[in-house]
């Protein structure tokens, strides 16, 4: 599937970044939450990008899609070819119950939610009245311009987190990646908070207990796994 391309350009995207950050002596987690950080930053600007001057064109389609994120995983391969990027990565020793700890929300909350948001279409209200359906009109007309609506929520609301998404649709001719766009910020966002407090001097507990902080939020669990846009914003 097309869709593909686009992972592959936001792999070596998240790659390039974890090369630059790794060649500065980051450390290995730091390196690897500012990485995923840049690259959805660089991923919803290219996103954006590509639906303004295809909706010039009228040509927001299959074809000029996967062509420009064909172009991008090409850039950024041939960057990180250059660069010399190896696969040596060596992982600081953590007490084994925080390990573990880290395992356990993996198991039991991130890997389920990234389940859900694969295998659960958007069913919700605001995605089925505005979010979702704003997407259908633009791969519909081609761009993202204006429409008639009695809805006027489709065509005043920030588009951004719909712009990734419709890059998705797009690419994959399906749904099944719409709700990737906020687990994806869901995971932004732990890395964001996460880093914010280490900033602030904390160690790797006072970053964990963050991290479960955030989590322990009801909306940020129940918005992971649709299209609204709270989390990406």
């Amino acid at each position: 599937m097309a869709v593909l391309i686009f992972f592959l350009a936001f792999s070596s995207i998240l790659l390039y970044f974890f090369e630059k950050l790794k060649s500065k002596n980051v450390g290995i987690f730091t390196c690897l939450r500012l990485s995923f950080v840049y690259t959805l930053v660089l991923g919803a600007f290219i996103s954006y990008f590509f639906c303004e001057i295809f909706s010039i064109f009228n040509v927001l389609d299959l074809v000029h899609l996967a062509v420009g994120w064909l172009l991008i995983f090409m850039v950024f391969a041939t960057l990180l070819i250059k660069s010399g990027f190896k696969f040596e990565i060596s992982v600081p020793h953590l007490p084994s119950i925080y390990v573990a700890y880290s395992l356990i929300i993996f198991i039991i909350i991130l890997l389920p939610l990234l389940i859900l948001a694969l295998l659960i279409p958007p069913n919700n209200w605001d995605s089925m009245s505005y979010h979702m359906t704003r997407v259908e009109e633009w791969r519909q007309n081609l761009n993202v311009y204006p429409f008639p609506t009695s809805n006027i929520r489709q065509v005043n609301y920030p588009p951004l987190a719909e712009y990734i998404i419709l890059n998705l649709q797009v690419l994959s001719q399906s749904d099944y990646f719409a709700n990737l766009v906020q687990y994806f910020s869901l995971l932004g966002s732990l890395s964001l908070i996460s880093l914010s407090v280490k900033s602030l001097g904390l160690d790797f507990r006072g970053q964990f207990l963050s991290v479960l902080l955030l989590l322990s939020i009801p909306m940020v669990i129940f918005q992971s796994t649709s299209t609204q846009t709270d989390l990406t914003a």
